[in-house]
């Protein structure tokens, strides 16, 4: 591997020379062959590393330029204009891409992290445990379990139990080091992963931790080292978790109290990171404009500086730039316009017809301007959707046809190898995008699960709620509470909890319509948003739960309960606790929970 990396860069250089060579030899960069070299660099600043690129390119140049020098001349300026033009499109390319990248790198870390506490979530964790398994040095696994969390929750309301879950997220990674990790990995439940620690340290580490809850929210915590406890996560999880259950039979457990619920509402906690649907949107949009501006920019300046004075061609060329400029200015509101691609496609028509005028009143596709309709073809196929790529592709070679047939051309052979050359790169460019962009939905899927249950999360359920609300009509949100989940998790671990958990999940998804959305907020917490008013939904479900657990509801209907995510939430949790209060006797003479 390091072998190739070195040689990377010579083996790329002689490329050059091998794309530059039939352009010396035939034509010059004006020739059939003269769009060889800065093609072939366009695919490069997909491909490369940024500083192995301006290496390459740095040689390209000067091979570009010999070629200009000693080959057949070039029609003024063309050079000049290719140059600028390719070099642009190329860092645009290579922006695109590193913009990409940041985009899956932030998307990876979303699909790791709890949506509710900015913690790791249970995949994330996982990740991160095994990881550092894998690297082989002494690691220490901690298990934290809140105790009686589930008495915030029935008292003062979900909302103050998320409170609370946040700041003790948050109180965690204070007590840790810089490189250690803290996950959400259950309802209250939270780990650490701790590379580095020995057996030897882990104790008092341990003892670190419980006292920074213990104003907080207290806990019964337990720890297993790597590779004294165990050599696999299954392994270390098993011995943390039987340590966490001999701390709370050893010890008087006490729920937080209502000074440290009020305290958790007034802590800023960090919430999981952001992406933004549109982003990748805004930045195809801006990139086309951007290209618009190069192209106008590289017009005016050929035409004052190569071209016999042109006024046709400098109107054009600014009426592109200024097109380019108000388009990359409003890359934003377009992107958020739900007909965003008949604007591109009417930005495109535009474009294309100021660049076609631009080509013919230079001499058809052998001149300087027609350039401008070949550069921004792979910039196109990399960063837009395959339907408008396709669309505004075609559109420009339609363009260079019609220029080539009516205001002239070196021959067939030379508009057959210009489009023939672009059509090969755009194909390249367009795998890339489509992916990075496979990858990108892949990620969002990720960022959006429940590890556990792979039904939405939190953040996957208020992104699909956002949607349905803003259709209107009939809708009813549904929250789905477990009654004495954690004796399953107390009498036979979270083994037995997880897989309730998971048939809980199947068994809400199947008694509801395929329509419906259905969502787990964390613990024993379930969602579900019907597109219907259902009165008789929850009696419905109880019966269907009723064969492994029982379950406290609360619904709330849009309009009559409330006009927002927020406020039907609200709604839902007290008519949730409404229900409790009701069926409390009921379950506590008859535990409807028993072993899976």
């Amino acid at each position: 591997m390091r072998w190739e990396v070195r040689c990377a860069t010579p083996v790329q250089i002689v490329l050059v020379l091998a794309a530059a060579l039939p352009a010396l030899v035939y034509g010059g960069v004006g020739g059939p062959f003269g769009g060889l070299l800065p093609f072939g660099m366009v695919i490069l600043a997909l491909r490369a590393r940024p500083r192995r690129f301006l290496v390459v390119a740095a040689v390209a140049l000067i091979v570009y330029w010999v070629d200009a020098l000693l080959g057949e001349p070039a029609p003024p300026g063309y050079a000049v204009a290719c140059t600028l033009g390719f070099a642009g499109v190329s860092y645009l390319c290579m922006k695109h891409t590193a913009a990409l990248a940041s985009l899956r790198r932030r998307l990876a870390r979303v699909s790791g992290t709890d949506p509710l506490t900015g913690a790791l979530n249970r995949r994330g964790f996982d990740e991160r445990l095994q990881s550092e398994l894998a690297g082989g040095r002494p690691t220490t696994l901690v298990l934290a379990d809140l105790d009686l969390f589930k008495q915030v929750n029935d008292v003062y309301g979900h909302q103050a139990g998320d409170q609370l879950l946040a700041a003790v997220a948050g109180r965690l990674e204070q007590g840790l080091r810089p490189g250690d990790g803290v996950g959400r990995i259950g309802g209250d439940e939270f780990a650490a992963v701790l590379p580095g620690v020995r057996p030897g340290e882990a104790a008092a580490l341990t003892e670190r931790l419980r006292a920074a809850l213990a104003d907080l929210a207290p806990a019964s915590v337990g720890y297993a080292s790597f590779p004294a406890d165990g050599v696999t996560l299954d392994e270390l999880r098993r011995v943390a978790d039987a340590r966490v259950y001999q701390d709370k039979q050893s010890r008087d457990r006490r729920p937080p109290s209502a000074e440290a619920v009020a305290a958790a509402a007034q802590v800023r906690t960090g919430r999981a990171p952001r992406v933004s649907a549109s982003e990748r949107r805004r930045r195809s949009v801006a990139d086309i404009g951007w290209m618009s501006m190069l192209g106008g920019g590289c017009g005016v300046l050929y035409a004052l500086a190569f071209a016999a004075w042109q006024p046709a061609i400098v109107v054009l060329a600014t009426l592109l730039f200024t097109a380019g400029a108000g388009l990359m200015v409003g890359a934003g509101p377009v992107s958020r316009f739900a007909r965003a691609r008949l604007v591109i496609f009417a930005a495109a028509v535009v474009e294309a017809a100021l660049i076609g005028g631009m080509a013919a009143l230079d001499g058809g596709v052998s001149g300087v301007c027609a350039l401008a309709l070949l550069v921004p073809m792979p910039l196109i196929a990399l960063t837009s959707p395959l339907r408008v790529s396709v669309w505004v592709g075609g559109l420009l070679a339609a363009v260079y046809l019609v220029v080539a047939v009516l205001a002239g051309s070196p021959g067939g052979w030379y508009v057959a190898l210009h489009l023939g050359g672009t059509a090969v790169v755009c194909a390249v460019c367009a795998v890339q995008g489509r992916t990075a962009g496979r990858q990108r939905r892949r990620l969002t899927e990720l960022s959006r699960r429940d590890p556990l249950t792979e039904i939405l999360n939190r953040r996957g359920f208020e992104h699909r709620c956002a949607e349905e609300l803003a259709k209107g009509g009939d809708t009813t949100l549904v929250i789905v509470d477990l009654d004495g989940f954690k004796q399953i998790n107390d009498r036979f671990g979270h083994e037995a909890g997880d897989d309730l958990l998971r048939w809980v999940a199947g068994t809400l998804t199947g008694c509801l319509l395929p329509h419906d959305v259905v969502g787990r907020f964390g613990g024993d917490e379930f969602v579900a948003l019907l597109t219907r008013n259902d009165p008789s939904v929850s009696d419905r479900l109880r019966v269907a739960l009723a064969q492994r657990t029982g379950a406290s509801f609360g619904t709330a209907v849009l309009g009559r309960d409330g006009d927002d995510f927020t406020a039907l939430y609200a709604h839902a949790d007290a008519d949730l606790y409404a229900d409790k209060r009701t069926t409390k006797a009921t379950v506590a003479a008859a535990p409807a929970i028993t072993q899976p």
